[in-house]
Order: structure tokens, then C-alpha cells, then sequence
């Protein structure tokens, strides 16, 4: 009946551009990327049961949409991302059954939407819970497996760092540049100066 989506304040006449609001849509149709125009009711997130994650992501408020006019901008990287990550979530709903795709999609992309409560409930319970989240085991395996390619074949400094740069800034923007991610990240992007 309603979507749940963070937005990001563009332009108010009473809070400040990059504001981050927890908002509640009655509307189909709205994707990362789109640039809307509307009138949002916001209140303090002070009573709510996820203050501490929300506030962990820089979230002070939550809201309501009612009235949204789409504008025919977009952000273009956002919109790149977006189609990257629709494009792995069809293939794996494609080539998968919907429970074994729900598990893929989390463990690729840390997207556990699909899960079901009693699934996620059990996954909790078998405490294996972190290895649907994307951190920085997912990254090293994928780095270290680049960096095995490139080594058998040739070596180039130059090289293994924009492989190191390209894996990295994709692979957390597919995940949504989550806190475990960015944690791994910035040490990334030191090996990367180091090279």
C-alpha cells in the first residue's frame, strides 16, 4: 500500500539543501534518481524504534509524501546506479527461484526487502546474519580475485590501481554506500595512493 524511501532535500524554504528525511509514499513511480517537487509533512524521529539506525545515516526526520510532481530531471549517476542495480536484480529473480533469489540478491547487494519476516527471523536466530550484509569480506574477495587476473597476466601498477578504484566505486554504489562498506573503502583508497 506505501513505499518507504530516504530523500534528500534539494531545495526548502524551511530546512537546508542535503537535509535526509525518512519519508512514507502513497504514490507508485518514484526511483532513485528522480528529481520531485512536494509538499512533505516531517516530524521528529525521536519516538521512533530505529532513531539510532536512522541517526547512524545521518536521518533526523521522517515524513509523509502526498502530492508528488515528478520534474523531467534526474540524477545521472544515481540513475546509472539504479539501472545497474535493477539489472543484477532481474537476472537473479530470472535464473532463481524467489526464496534462493531473495538470499543471492542479500548476499550481492545487501538488499534483504525480499525476504520474508519468518526467513529473516531464522537467519537472525542461525546468527549469520552479517554475511547478508555487504562489508568488507564481499570487497576483499572481489579485489582479490581482480588483482589474481591481473597479476597472472601482466603487472602494471597503474593498472591494478584503476582496477582497485573501479571495483571499489562500483561495488559500494550497487550496495547503496552502506556504514560496512565505507568502513573498508577508505582503506581501499589508501592502497590506492600507496600504488
Amino acid at each position: 500500500d506505501y513505499y518507504k524511501t530516504v530523500i534528500e532535500v534539494k531545495q526548502s524554504d524551511m530546512l537546508e539543501k542535503g537535509t535526509k528525511i525518512d519519508v512514507i509514499c502513497y504514490e507508485e513511480g518514484v526511483s532513485i534518481s528522480d528529481v520531485i517537487i512536494d509538499e512533505v509533512s516531517v516530524e521528529s524521529l525521536e519516538d521512533s524504534q530505529y532513531k539510532m539506525n536512522s541517526y547512524s545515516q545521518k536521518i533526523y526526520l521522517s515524513g509523509y509524501m502526498n502530492n508528488i510532481q515528478k520534474t523531467q530531471k534526474k540524477e545521472v549517476i544515481l540513475k546509472n546506479i539504479s539501472s545497474l542495480r535493477r539489472y543484477i536484480k532481474q537476472k537473479i529473480f530470472k535464473n532463481y527461484d524467489f526464496s534462493e533469489a531473495a538470499t543471492v540478491l542479500a548476499l550481492i547487494t545487501g538488499d534483504k526487502s525480499y525476504f520474508t519476516d519468518e526467513f529473516y527471523k531464522n537467519v537472525k536466530l542461525s546468527v549469520v546474519s552479517h554475511v547478508m550484509v555487504v562489508s568488507g569480506m564481499h570487497l576483499s574477495v572481489i579485489i582479490t580475485l581482480l588483482l589474481f587476473f591481473i597479476r597472472k597476466f601482466f603487472y602494471n601498477r597503474y593498472l591494478k590501481a584503476l582496477v582497485i578504484f573501479i571495483a571499489v566505486i562500483i561495488v559500494a554504489a550497487v550496495c547503496g554506500f552502506t556504514t560496512p562498506l565505507i568502513r573498508v573503502v577508505i582503506p581501499y583508497f589508501l592502497i590506492l595512493v600507496s600504488l
